[in-house]
């Protein structure tokens, strides 16, 4: 289940989704966290979280639940250490690694009133909720969905059009031209940012459930003009 669409549905707030890519150049794990801690305070942005796939061994030894989705509660900063807190929907269930209420080698009293956490009575219940280190985060856990609020957009444009699955070819491989198109035009010099969000309008429950159709938008820098054959 994608977190952040189900989110979206129910509040409005603008989904994204970004998939912590260790390996890949583009990826800016220290960025990542610095938005997610000063967005998730301003209340700008609700946060989940996914782990991605398990063996059962690393789910037993971790605690985690392969491919589930957990809500981020609070990001801190403190001494130097960068923790997420967050919980299982299921409401038990916990991490079980470091800064857990398992963990004796990293809670240090300091650390236990900063954050308001005491390791020995959060042992005695399991409700869900955890600490955990950025870290152990990269490492674990595969996608952050984020929703923001839609005040935070200065300018929106929104558009209902219907487009029957019936129009146009069966596949957009070759010829687009019966494509809905819309022409994009920015009168002002400088940089900004376009957020673009499609959705569909749902009417059937097999249809909710089985999500028969896919739609996906192309960008072409091209001064307006119709594309008829994508490149």
């Amino acid at each position: 289940v994608l977190q952040n669409i189900d989110l979206h549905a129910l509040t409005g707030w603008i989904p994204e989704r970004v998939a912590i890519r260790n390996n890949e150049p583009d990826f800016n794990a220290d960025a990542l966290f610095d938005k997610l801690l000063t967005r998730l305070e301003k209340g700008d942005v609700l946060v989940t979280a996914a782990t991605g796939e398990l063996s059962d061994a690393e789910a037993d030894r971790t605690g985690l639940v392969a491919t589930h989705a957990y809500a981020v509660l609070d990001v801190r900063r403190e001494q130097g250490l960068r923790l997420l807190k967050l919980k299982n929907p299921w409401s038990h269930l916990r991490w079980r690694g470091n800064y857990s209420e398992l963990d004796k080698l990293h809670w240090t009293p300091q650390l236990q009133r900063l954050l308001n956490f005491d390791p020995n009575s959060a042992a005695m219940f399991d409700n869900g909720v955890f600490w955990i280190d950025y870290d152990s985060i990269l490492k674990f856990f595969d996608v952050f969905y984020l929703n923001w609020n839609p005040k935070l957009f200065n300018y929106t444009f929104c558009l209902h059009q219907s487009w029957k699955t019936g129009l146009g070819p069966i596949k957009d491989a070759y010829n687009i031209g019966e494509n809905p198109q819309f022409f994009l035009q920015v009168d002002q010099g400088g940089s900004g940012a376009v957020w673009i969000l499609l959705t569909r309008h749902i009417t059937q429950i097999e249809d909710f459930k089985e999500n028969r159709e896919y739609i996906t938008v192309l960008v072409y820098r091209n001064n307006g003009k119709k594309v008829f054959y994508p490149s």
